[in-house]
């Protein structure tokens, strides 16, 4: 249910998606590429809690760190696109829209939440962000994001998802590519289009705007 305040209207965003595909990191550099939380902010809430010494992030500790901490303190985290203030959190399952977070390589039966996609069923505004192109062996290849749209097309399509509305985006939780702005290291992606509202765009940022634009 959305709300409105002066200007803006509130509304709720869930991402889901297996443990492995990273999500708690994906969704830390989302609000900091969205300034919903600063360096300095990061850097308190790495202190917090144990650093993650694999993390690669500002301040020194990993992003699911930072959003562990960031749940703790608030209980979840706000961004703002235009006209919008948006909730994010990795719990509950009802919202306007849903972001699954995967990678190449990760099964999505894994620890998915499946009530959370439940919510598709209601709403119908789903964001798919096919996350850690930049491993390794991934290394930005077109033929492995080509293999997790089909593979997690044909489970969405299951629970009755036309996959023709959903926005399928490669990023990484790294660097923020495909966040805000284009990334120049996946020229083989022409961007996402959604049939339905003849909506078209390559970033998230585009993606989210086109989901709550109604």
């Amino acid at each position: 249910m959305s709300t409105t305040t002066g200007n803006s209207v509130e509304r709720t965003l869930i991402v889901t998606g297996p443990s492995r595909a990273d999500k708690e990191t994906l969704i830390a550099k989302i609000l900091l590429k969205y300034d919903a939380i600063d360096l300095t902010e990061w850097e308190s809430l790495n202190q917090e809690t144990a650093k993650d010494p694999d993390g690669d992030h500002p301040g020194g500790g990993g992003g699911g760190v930072v959003w562990k901490s960031l749940k703790d303190r608030y209980g979840s985290a706000q961004l703002r696109i235009p006209n919008h203030v948006i909730k994010v959190t990795d719990e509950g399952t009802e919202a306007e829209c849903v972001i699954l977070v995967v990678a190449p390589g990760v099964l999505l039966e894994e620890d998915v939440d499946w009530n959370k996609l439940d919510v598709l069923k209601k709403v119908g505004r789903l964001i798919v962000l096919i996350n850690k192109m930049d491993w390794d062996w991934v290394d930005w290849s077109k033929e492995q994001f080509d293999i997790v749209v089909k593979e997690v097309g044909a489970q969405l399509r299951d629970l009755g998802v036309n996959m023709e509305n959903v926005p399928v985006i490669p990023v990484t939780d790294s660097y923020g590519d495909n966040i805000l702005e284009p990334s120049t290291k996946c020229p083989w992606y022409t961007g996402w289009e959604i049939k339905n509202g003849k909506k078209s765009g390559t970033t998230l940022l585009e993606a989210l705007l086109t989901s709550y634009a109604s």
